[in-house]
């Protein structure tokens, strides 16, 4: 009967380190998963965005582990005479930037996405109408809106934008 009691406890005992095993492979699994998830999540912003206004275009990249965006598009209907392709960065405040194209200029850049916010916090964000540049934040709203923010020390003093994901016509 003892020889019964002890492969019963011996068993149980197997058993129960069997199940920390998995558990420990199930941490694995979770593990990889969570940081899956985390860079199918930061990447989410990668891509080309319209503003809701359908004035401007940018395509946002990355370059290692930091987010930027270039005008690949913007509206040239406020003066036909200077067509898109033609203007320059005029109102820059270095007198050497002045002459760049604004078309293929980097408008954003080191932006770094924060998984506990899920949003992408510390950018800088340049505005060709003034010339000058802003800190940035970039979030997505629940309608799947990408909403940027330019501000200047607090969020809540700040210039928002908003885009929409523009498909690609392959796919």
């Amino acid at each position: 009967m003892r020889s019964l009691k002890f492969i019963g406890k011996l068993f149980f005992v197997l058993l129960l380190l069997k199940s920390f095993d998995c558990s420990a492979q199930q941490n694995r699994y979770l593990d990889h998963f969570k940081t899956t998830m985390v860079g199918n999540m930061s990447d989410k912003i990668v891509g080309k965005w319209m503003s809701t206004e359908k004035n401007l275009m940018v395509e946002v990249y990355k370059t290692d582990s930091v987010y930027k965006a270039k005008v690949i598009w913007f509206s040239d209907n406020d003066d036909p005479s200077h067509p898109m392709a033609t203007r320059k960065d005029t109102k820059n405040r270095d007198t050497n930037l002045q002459s760049r194209r604004i078309l293929g200029m980097q408008v954003l850049r080191s932006l770094n996405y924060a998984p506990s916010s899920n949003t992408w916090e510390n950018g800088i964000i340049y505005d060709a109408d003034s010339g000058r540049e802003w800190t940035a934040c970039a979030y997505f709203s629940p309608d799947g809106t990408l909403k940027v923010k330019g501000y200047w020390k607090f969020k809540f003093i700040c210039k928002s934008l908003e885009f929409v994901g523009v498909k690609s016509s392959g796919k």
